[in-house]
């Protein structure tokens, strides 16, 4: 059995091939076969972008128109003050003494306007001399450094229509000191005097309130005012003129100004809420004993009426 199997070893070797030589020459490997041409690809070209709108939302905001020119804002604006200004001086030519100083500053800041020019042509026809500004050594009185707490100093009085329509003297009552307002008013003790005509009534230096208007129950059909008298002292005659500044300075509000000499009428106007009016103008020759009333009043109802006032009155 051993030399059985000894035997099939030996056969098998014998059958396998010799290694072959080393100093053999290795032959070169076949280069592979040459691939065919690719075909030119055409030149590049330029793709065009297409612009596509978007769609619009459908609650989609649409953007503000664009804004006028800086010019065009200023004529617009400079016109709807012409029209403001020039309105109130047609329907009521006594407030044009009152409305000469707004007129000037409008000429003088929208001259070059539209606007502008028609009002400067407007004041050549309509326009009132104008007196200088007051100086120290001209001033006869002057409303806030005059006041005086607890009795007005001489010359000055305070006062109110109780007895009936602004523009006579016979109907006015002084106001009295009231401490707890730190101003004259229609009550020493009380303020505001409820179910009265003079009600919110007070005048104060620097300003005060008008008392209750034509259309509230209390005042009787009548514009209860708030009036500032001065009486031109010996030595004070002459050609006199007043200069001034009524402010409204409630928004809501609005308030009337009248100005008298003696019981002559000498000019009125409306000062709307939030605004002021300067107003400057000559009273005439006066003499002495004559009285220059300046009356604040409520426009027929005396809600949202605090006024600041200051006016001076010169030779």
């Amino acid at each position: 059995m051993v030399l059985l199997f000894l035997a099939l070893v030996l056969l098998g070797r014998d059958s396998t091939p010799p290694p072959a030589s080393r100093s053999a020459e290795r032959r070169p490997l076949a280069s592979p076969p040459a691939l065919p041409a690719l075909p030119a690809l055409p030149p590049a070209q330029r793709e065009e972008v297409v612009e596509v709108p978007s769609k619009k939302e459908p609650n989609a905001v649409e953007p503000p128109p664009k804004s006028p020119a800086v010019e065009d804002i200023r004529e617009s604006y400079a016109r709807s003050l012409w029209r403001d200004l020039k309105l109130q001086a047609e329907q009521n030519p006594t407030a044009l003494w009152a409305m000469q100083h707004s007129l000037r500053n409008f000429i003088s800041g929208y001259g070059s306007t539209a606007a502008g020019k028609e009002a400067a042509e407007f004041l050549k026809t309509h326009s009132l001399e104008l007196p200088p500004p007051p100086t120290p050594e001209r001033t006869l009185a002057d409303l806030k450094a005059d006041f005086l707490p607890e009795r007005p100093k001489t010359g000055w009085s305070y006062l109110w229509n109780a007895d009936g329509a602004i523009g006579q003297a016979a109907h006015y009552r002084p106001l009295v000191w009231n401490a707890s307002t730190n101003g004259y008013t229609g009550s020493a003790t009380t303020y505001p005097a409820k179910g009265t005509a003079h009600h919110y009534i007070r005048i104060v230096a620097g300003g005060g309130h008008p008392g209750m208007g034509l259309e509230q129950r209390e005042s009787e059909g009548i514009d209860r005012f708030a009036i500032f008298a001065y009486r031109l002292q010996p030595g004070q005659a002459g050609k006199i003129a007043i200069t001034g500044r009524l402010t409204c300075n409630e928004r809501n509000g609005s308030v009337d100004l009248r100005l008298y000499v003696n019981d002559e009428a000498r000019g009125a106007t409306l000062v709307q809420g939030g605004t002021f009016l300067d107003f400057s103008t000559w009273l005439g020759d006066l003499k002495e004993g004559d009285t220059i009333y300046v009356a604040v009043g409520p426009n027929k109802a005396d809600w949202s009426d605090t006024f600041g006032l200051i006016f001076t009155i010169y030779n």
